[in-house]
């Protein structure tokens, strides 16, 4: 009997080892995967950020006079050449709505877009700057009135 009774306490203690381990496992998988979707989250917004940005200052959008008829825009772009921005274009930018703009952006998410000079004063901006809200943001020097200033795009997660 002390010999069955032996292994069976053998059995049992290697059995809850087992289960232990295996639960630390799990709960350490699953933290990892949360954090992992998280950084995938941030490297896709961050991604949309950056492509907006590439497309409002390196290009006039489609059709290349959609300024003329914002309705009529497909691409919006607000380039004049690389990194200046056309003053009538940022004016039509500024006239479309917000939900147009996202749909025409191609993004769901919330954004904000502004142009300041370099001593801060504004320009432009779209959409509404959110405080303590998770967000990725991409700045981008450009020439916009005869002078130099940066273009923020900040999309909201």
């Amino acid at each position: 009997m002390g010999r069955r009774a032996s292994v069976s306490m053998d059995f049992v203690f290697a059995s809850l080892i087992f289960v232990l381990l295996l639960g630390f496992t799990a709960a350490t998988y699953s933290n990892y995967a949360d954090l992992y979707t998280k950084n995938e989250n941030k490297r896709s917004l961050e991604a949309s950020a950056l492509s907006i940005s590439e497309i409002l200052v390196k290009s006039p959008g489609y059709p290349e006079n959609w300024e003329l008829n914002a309705s009529g825009a497909r691409v919006i772009g607000l380039a004049k050449s690389e990194n200046a921005l056309d003053p009538l274009k940022v004016s039509a930018f500024d006239s479309l709505t917000y939900n147009d703009t996202r749909a025409l952006l191609g993004i769901a998410n919330d954004f904000y877009i502004s142009i300041k000079t370099a001593d801060g004063q504004m320009q432009m901006s779209k959409g509404t700057e959110q405080e303590n809200a998770s967000s990725v943001s991409i700045e981008r020097a450009v020439y916009y009135n005869r002078s130099y200033c940066r273009l923020k795009v900040r999309i909201y997660e």
